[in-house]
Formats: C-alpha cells, structure tokens, sequence
C-alpha cells in the first residue's frame, strides 16, 4: 500500500510512502534523476526496485520542484525539507539514501548543504546518514560539461551562471569539506549507460580516495540509464550492504 503526503505548498513539493512501519529498523530514502527538469522521473521511478527488497523496511521517494521554473539551490532545499518533514512526521531518525543521476547529485550536495545554502540554510540539521548508495551519477558538472558540451542546455536551465553550477559540489571545490557523517558509500555506475559514462564515477572516486573517505565502488552491466535504478543486481547490493535479511 502506498500513500503520497505533501511537505510544501508546491504540488512537486511531495513524498510517496511506499511502506511503512513505525517497528521497522531500516528506513531507505529514493530520490529521482532527470536532469532537474523531467517529469517523467519522479518517485515512482523506484517502484520496481522496491519491490524486490524486504518488506521489513520503510521506503520513501522525494518528488522536488524542477527547472527551469526552479534553480540551484531550490532542489536542494527541497530535499532537506523533505528530510525534516520525515523526521517530524514519521520519527525518522536515521535513513540510508540512494540518489540516481542528478538524485545522486542532490546527496552530494546535501553533505555540503550549510556550504551551498549559506543564508537561506534552512535547518540546522538533518537525519542522521547511514549508507548513501550513487547510481550512474552527476557529481562534477564542469568536467560533465567538457566531456558532453551539449548537456549544457539543461545545465543551464538549472543553474543561474556557470559560476553557480562550476561551485555545485564538494569535488569542484577540493577546499570543501563535509559537513554531515554517514555510513558507508557506495559508488555505483552501470557500464551500459548511454548517458553518462565512468569519467564521472571516476572523479569522484578520486576525490574521495584524496580525502581518505572509505567508499565501494562497484560497477556492472545493469542497463541503460532509466534501467539500472530497475535492476535486480541493485536490489541484492542495498539487500546485502544494509544485512536485510
């Protein structure tokens, strides 16, 4: 049984619950790639993952507002307030993340959030991290630029100036620390996708190891780019990464 609630007044500002039990342990948090702005990516993109995994966890989807009509950082922004409204309404105290192409992006920021929201911070503080999962992800947008120029236009339909989108994460700024804790990371990229190769996987790889942050990073053939969040080889890695069953 699923339910969608609301944790703004914007319509995309919305959650769906896909299960949940106040007794389970494990609360696993999706959210949707789509290059900021496609409405056909939304929490519903999870839905065959989820039904592969144990029922003895709870699993929620974000929705966010997109672009163009929203920029950097309200995606962002709407990610913490859906965290917040996680932790007041449903007594979420602890959540695992998987993020998937620019849902990736958004947990990469989200370990920055203080950095990147500066004055308009809108909590100071969110849940508590346990693992984070990045599936086929965008997390250095100038090296994602220079490796597919036309990507540009939805970059910029997201970003008000290159030096907003040139400043977006903590691996286009090496002096950027992070500023949350988590668990474990696991990096994970399908070698199939048509839209996004390893480079990106690559860099951040290398920024982690630089930064001496322990991460897996696991790569496979798990389909194209609106596959590999499908897959059942994803499914075992959250399954036996987070001891479900």
């Amino acid at each position: 049984m699923t339910q969608v609630v609301s944790y703004g007044e914007d319509p995309l500002q919305s959650l769906k619950e896909f299960n949940y039990n106040p007794q389970n342990q494990k609360t696993l948090i999706f959210i949707h790639g789509g290059a900021w702005r496609d409405p056909h990516n939304t929490y519903d993109d999870f839905g065959e993952l989820i039904d592969q995994l144990p029922r003895n966890v709870n699993y929620f989807s974000l929705n966010y507002r997109l672009s163009p009509q929203s920029k950097h950082p309200d995606h962002l922004e709407d990610v913490i307030y859906a965290l917040k409204f996680l932790e007041t309404h449903y007594n979420v105290k602890r959540a695992l993340l998987v993020g998937h192409s620019v849902g990736a992006t958004l947990i990469l920021q989200l370990l920055t959030y203080k950095t990147l929201l500066g004055e308009r911070m809108i909590s100071p503080h969110v849940i508590e991290l346990e693992n984070l999962y990045f599936l086929d992800g965008i997390y250095d947008i100038v090296e994602l630029l220079a490796e597919y120029p036309t990507y540009l236009l939805f970059v910029n339909e997201a970003f008000d100036s290159e030096t907003d989108y040139a400043n977006a994460t903590a691996i286009s700024r090496p002096t950027m620390n992070f500023e949350l804790d988590f668990g474990h990371i696991f990096i994970l990229q399908s070698l199939d996708d048509e839209l996004l190769s390893e480079r990106q996987l690559d860099f951040f790889a290398h920024y982690l190891k630089k930064k001496c942050i322990a991460f897996e990073d696991r790569r496979g053939h798990w389909g194209k780019h609106e596959e590999v969040y499908r897959r059942g080889e994803i499914a075992e890695i959250l399954r036996t990464s987070m001891q479900l069953d």
